[in-house]
């Protein structure tokens, strides 16, 4: 595995501390410096080779992370990390490639470094063009490409197309695991979409088709990453 050198940026002592301890637990990611002053960070990343992650605080004095970044070169990958949540949909307005916030645990700093990783190494597959579901007593074609979002109706689940709405006895759960996870996102507990059917989308929400589909807080960073991905 290619070794990964980052940069911390946090005003906060006790916060760098953390990521120092998660991230020495980590053997593939080399520390290259940490600064609790904006100013000298930015003089560093203007003058230094270009780290391969940075780790930036968003709310420090004289220099926000949102004014740092944009100074950043585009082969470094950037991790904000804040205690306000409240600022994720403008984090990925930067193509962060991911949002952590404090206090950031050890598995979740382990998985947006995982992100990193993995940002150029996806594999390829061929992709699931139907599937054959149970309805009732009889075995239904449905294009995956026509499915607009999947709703959990407890033990069964609501599967809306572009023509049709079918509910099967299925969990949610089950139906994830069989849809190419390229195309289809879990935005809360009991819906999926079809990231190609996304008419609209705010902070707070997306519009498939016609649904308007409230974002779940532990989905939401995921989903505003990938769609902030395709925005211009």
């Amino acid at each position: 595995m290619k070794l990964l050198t980052c940069v911390l940026v946090d005003d906060e002592p006790l916060a760098l501390e953390v990521l120092k301890t998660h991230l020495g637990k980590l053997p593939h990611v080399h520390m290259l410096a940490s600064f609790d002053d904006p100013f000298q960070a930015l003089h560093f990343l203007q003058t230094q080779p270009a780290p391969d992650v940075l780790f930036l605080d968003i709310t420090m004095p004289g220099l926000t992370g949102f004014e740092l970044a944009p100074f950043l070169k585009s082969s470094t990958n950037l991790i904000f990390t804040t205690a306000h949540r409240e600022f994720a949909l403008q984090g990925f307005e930067h193509d962060a490639v991911d949002y952590l916030v404090k206090p950031v645990s050890f598995e979740r700093l382990a998985k947006a470094v995982a992100k990193v990783v993995g940002k150029s190494s996806k594999p390829s597959a061929e992709p699931e063009t139907f599937l054959y579901l149970k309805i009732d007593k009889a075995m239904v074609k449905v294009n995956v490409a026509d499915i607009e979002y999947l709703e959990s109706l407890r033990n069964y689940v609501k599967i809306k197309t572009t023509s049709r709405e079918l509910v099967g006895y299925y969990s949610l759960t089950y139906l994830e695991e069989k849809l190419p996870a390229h195309q289809f996102l879990r935005v809360q507990k009991s819906f999926i979409i079809n990231l190609a059917h996304v008419q609209s989308f705010t902070a707070e929400q997306v519009t498939v088709g016609q649904k308007e589909i409230p974002l779940g807080r532990q989905y939401k960073e995921d989903v505003l990453r990938w769609l902030h991905q395709k925005s211009i």
